[in-house]
């Protein structure tokens, strides 16, 4: 068996544990039992086989693939830099907010009137005391 394989059906297990795999129309397996078998051949053939080598290259790819499983970013690579990128921009816009929101109360503080800011620099109105500050689809 080639050593990309068992990486392979391990991603296939990952994503379909509970699938039942058919061998011939005699018996079926469930997916995740087929990987495990398969683990633990190579993993005999590595201690004790005779083509050492080889089982620990099929254990090393699957070892790869199954890391890349756990850390792979769910969506693009690009996809996933843009939003780190945008992440960064959004901070500094709810930094900048909260600083004009700091600047906004003292400004009202000296003309005489209280306002009340939450800690993420959206204002809250005295009028509606019911309304949660921490709802985020209400933005001023």
């Amino acid at each position: 068996m080639w050593p990309f394989v068992l990486a392979l059906v391990l991603a296939f297990a990952y994503f379909h544990a509970d699938q039942p795999l058919r061998f011939n129309f005699i018996f079926t397996l469930k997916a995740k039992y087929l990987a495990a078998i398969y683990l633990l051949f190579y993993l005999g053939a590595a201690l004790i086989g005779g083509d050492r080598f080889g089982a620990l290259v099929a254990l090393s790819n699957a070892l790869c693939g199954y890391v890349y499983l756990r850390l792979a970013p769910r969506r693009s690579i690009k996809t996933t830099a843009s939003e780190k990128w945008f992440g960064l921009r959004n901070a500094y816009i709810r930094a900048k907010r909260r600083r004009a929101a700091k600047k906004f109360t003292v400004y009202m503080r000296k003309q005489g009137s209280d306002v009340n800011i939450d800690p993420s620099g959206r204002y809250i109105d005295p009028d509606e005391k019911s309304r949660n500050p921490n709802d985020r689809t209400w933005l001023n």
